[in-house]
């Protein structure tokens, strides 16, 4: 619930950060921000040493996950939300969890019951039947598909990662750490360094990097390796675009039209169906 009630505020940060700071800029920022602020919850803990000691063992994996997480990740999600209205591209963005249960149930043999459909199905109603108001007014077929890709990118780095034996804040701090160079050399090779630092940029790069990357990660990872009903989790992430909507009708007065009443009791209904316990098996 912590890493739900934390990314309902992105959506709006990420908007107001694009309209200072490029892609580039905002994916370098935020990155680096996570490493330290990973770096630094090691060192209070005394493991600092210990997790830098541990990354050539884990080279290989970590590699794989920095490229998909944060790298070609939050490419793929800025570059949606500096395209379409923040209401469209956070729609897009959660067809996430979908992929999420498909791929466990598929990769990783976890259990799919049939209210857990229904509840998928129900909650990707309501996805739908929330956001389809004004797509027709901001159509952009590139911003459309950047979302698509950015949810099916979240999905594979969490099934990569479900394997890992590495605590998650070791498992993060690595990939944060290895990808911040590269975010880093991204920026200067295609657009330098800014000449001037914007102060909502910069803030917002800070913001982004503490709490809807490396920090919130660490939550829902941890979620993640402690339930076997991945499922029930992806659920409960539907909470978040719900809480989202109020911040951007406030904060970024975007119209949510008529259909909200009914997307937020087809996106309730489909977390209550899958909290719904498993019946004991027969002992025959």
């Amino acid at each position: 619930m912590i890493a739900v009630l934390l990314w309902s505020t992105v959506a709006v940060a990420f908007k107001w950060t694009l309209a200072s700071a490029s892609v580039a800029q905002l994916l370098a920022g935020a990155t680096l921000t996570s490493a330290t602020a990973l770096g630094l919850t090691l060192a209070t803990q005394g493991k600092l040493s210990h997790a830098l000691r541990s990354v050539r063992p884990f080279f290989g994996l970590s590699c794989r996950l920095a490229l998909l997480n944060p790298l070609l990740y939050y490419w793929l999600l800025f570059g949606t939300y500096q395209r379409l209205p923040a209401h469209i591209a956070q729609a897009l963005n959660y067809t996430w969890p979908i992929a999420l249960s498909l791929g466990g149930r598929i990769f990783l043999r976890t259990e799919l019951r049939r209210v857990d459909v229904l509840g998928i199905a129900l909650c990707y109603l309501g996805i739908l039947v929330l956001y389809p108001g004004g797509a027709g007014r901001h159509e952009d077929v590139w911003g459309f598909v950047l979302g698509l890709g950015s949810a099916l990118v979240w999905a594979a780095t969490w099934l990569l990662a479900a394997g890992d034996p590495r605590p998650p804040e070791y498992a993060l701090f690595h990939q944060f750490l290895l990808a911040s160079p590269v975010a880093l050399l991204a920026l200067l090779g295609w657009e330098g360094l800014p000449q001037t630092l914007d102060l909502r940029a910069v803030l917002g790069a800070i913001y982004i990097g503490l709490f809807e990357m490396g920090l919130t990660f660490l939550l829902w990872q941890k979620a993640l390796r402690t339930t076997s009903q991945w499922p029930r989790l992806s659920a409960l992430s539907y909470l978040s675009p719900l809480i989202s909507l109020g911040w951007i009708h406030i904060l970024l007065d975007e119209p949510l039209g008529p259909r909200f009443a009914l997307g937020a009791l087809l996106v309730a209904s489909g977390a209550m169906v899958q909290q719904r316990p498993q019946r004991p098996s027969s002992p025959n």
